[in-house]
């Protein structure tokens, strides 16, 4: 700010255009009366009381002038202005000159005009017109010519005082139903706003910071902003800092209370030019944030509880299901360890009868005949060791037992799988077309692998749509051993595919399928330090592969 501003600046709580107006103006005036009160008491000895008079009543009126009190400013500063010519006409001995007492009396006529309401510009005008005709008349030194010449100039000087003052209210009025409008803009905004100077103080508060702070508007008048910022010193004055060098736009921000807890809110600043582009000062704007914050929360609440819902409710079905899987688990092993049971009982008749057909074949090796009845004899006993085979397998397979690790024949495992399945694949319509390598040599346990080997020719032979064809396939490739299990059935789609290894999924019809299988086998082949890996198109086939490391030793 220039310094000479400083001088004639007026007090925050002038808020009015108008009235700032008119307090520069009084402010103008009176500091030239001031300074000639001061000069005509040290040089003019004779008349130093008038003087003196003058000089404390240009001081009044400068100081009313920087409060809100410019009406007593403006009736003191034309007294002070009137007191020298009215002394001086009115006085025969007057030791001033005519031309000083004329612009003492032409200040006092003009200045209600420059700086006071119509009304009070005429009177204030009138009445130092009818004191300066009436001093000139009662004067004998002066002529009625005189004082008629001087009514007449001050006459003319109050005609143009008052046409000025009627001008400038007519502007003002105008400037007032403006600002007052815009003032109803303002007061209508329910954001807080402040306006404050380029030293930060507020000089205009609405009624939405009146509101937000629970702080009367007048209250706030005079305050600096930088104190309403519930921050820590540092942050505080850089905040003030970016707002008064260019304004500051959406940042979130703490205004304190007084007596409360501090309100959060979204600040912005923008700077308030003159037209030269110096600025102003500043416009802030506050938006409270404590119902967006608290809808927010509650917001965030709500989504919580319906995710945690949510995940209740996926756990709750997945629980459904595995108890339903674990059920019909129970029953298939139920359902093998009844098959294990018959299997092991079949297997006493069938060691009579191979008995029986031994000594058959004994006894009557002699007597056999190529067209006789005993001829089938041997038929019988190569039925019974197939029946003794199959039902070995069987408990071969249905056998619980610890995991023994030895060094097996990969082949042998395929083999003897493969010759359990058949009867089931072939009533699936499936064909089965094995290719091995001469061996396949690994470390690991034969059940435990036939089961896995088994299951995947079972899913392989219910993939296929009627008919179709199973490909069995073991190679020795790197050090690995990998056995292929290729169908030509309906294949996967990609997100089947990525789901076939999880625990109680299957795309079988209820009651049909467990869902175990593909875990399962997964699962003792990572516990042979391996893996199973599938390829599979919708309407191409699938083909699981099982990778496991050559065995040593």
């Amino acid at each position: 700010m220039a310094p000479w501003r400083i001088l004639i600046e007026p007090s925050p709580r002038v808020v009015e255009r108008s009235e700032r107006r008119r307090a520069v103006a009084l402010a103008g005036v009176s500091l030239p009366i001031v300074a000639y009160g001061l000069v005509s008491v040290a040089l003019d000895p004779a008349a130093r009381g008038i003087h003196a008079i003058v000089l404390v009543l240009a001081v009044a009126a400068y100081a009313a002038s920087r409060t809100t009190h410019l009406r007593i400013a403006g009736i003191t500063g034309t007294v002070a202005c009137a007191v020298t010519p009215l002394v001086g006409m009115s006085s025969p001995a007057a030791n001033t000159s005519a031309i000083e007492e004329i612009v003492w009396l032409v200040a006092a006529v003009g200045l209600p005009g420059l700086c006071m309401p119509l009304s009070w510009a005429v009177g204030l005008a009138l009445l130092t017109v009818a004191g300066a005709t009436g001093a000139a008349v009662v004067n004998p030194e002066i002529s009625h010519g005189a004082a008629v010449r001087v009514g007449a100039m001050t006459a003319l000087v109050t005609v143009l005082s008052t046409v000025y003052a009627l001008i400038r209210g007519r502007n003002e009025r105008s400037l007032d139903r403006a600002q007052a409008f815009a003032e109803q803009i303002v007061e209508s905004m329910g954001d807080a706003v402040f306006v404050t100077g380029v030293d930060g103080v507020i000089r205009r508060a609405n009624g939405g910071a009146a509101a937000l702070l629970s702080t009367p508007a007048d209250d706030l008048l005079g305050l600096r902003m930088k104190e309403l910022l519930a921050m820590a010193d540092a942050e505080r004055d850089e905040a003030c800092r970016r707002i008064q060098a260019d304004g500051a736009g959406g940042q979130t921000l703490s205004l304190a209370v007084p007596g409360g807890e501090p309100v959060p809110v979204s600040f912005r600043s923008s700077p308030i030019h003159d037209a030269a582009g110096e600025v102003l000062g500043h416009v802030c704007v506050a938006r409270d944030l404590r119902e967006t914050l608290r809808l927010l929360t509650e917001a965030a609440e709500a989504e919580a509880q319906r995710t945690r819902a949510d995940e209740l409710q996926a756990v709750n079905e997945q629980l459904v299901a595995t108890q339903e899987q674990l059920v019909q688990a129970a029953k298939l092993a139920t359902v093998g360890e009844l098959a294990a049971s018959v299997a092991h009982e079949l297997n006493n008749p069938l060691l009579a009868i191979l008995g029986y057909t031994s000594l058959m074949e004994q006894q009557l090796e002699i007597d056999r005949g190529a067209e006789g009845p005993l001829r089938y004899v041997p038929k019988m006993a190569t039925a019974a060791r197939r029946c003794q085979a199959i039902v070995r397998r069987w408990l071969d397979f249905s056998r619980r037992s610890s995991s023994r690790r030895a060094r097996i024949d990969l082949v042998d495992v395929v083999d003897t799988t493969v010759g359990l399945a058949t009867p089931q694949l072939q009533k699936l319509g499936a064909e089965i077309h094995i290719e091995l390598d001469g061996e396949l040599r690994i470390r690991g346990d034969a059940n435990q692998l036939g089961q896995v080997v088994m299951n995947l020719l079972v899913n392989a032979g219910q993939a296929l749509d009627e008919r179709g064809a199973i490909h069995v396939e073991g190679r020795r490739i790197d050090g690995e051993v990998r056995l292929a299990v290729r169908d030509d059935g309906r294949g996967m789609s990609p997100e089947l595919r990525e789901q076939v290894f999880q625990p109680f999924f299957t795309t079988k019809p209820e009651g049909q399928g467990t869902g175990l299988g593909l875990a399962v086998s997964a699962g003792i082949v990572a516990d042979h330090d391996g893996r199973i890996e599938v390829e599979s198109s919708p309407g191409e086939g699938s083909t699981f592969t099982m990778i496991l490391p050559v065995g040593e030793g």
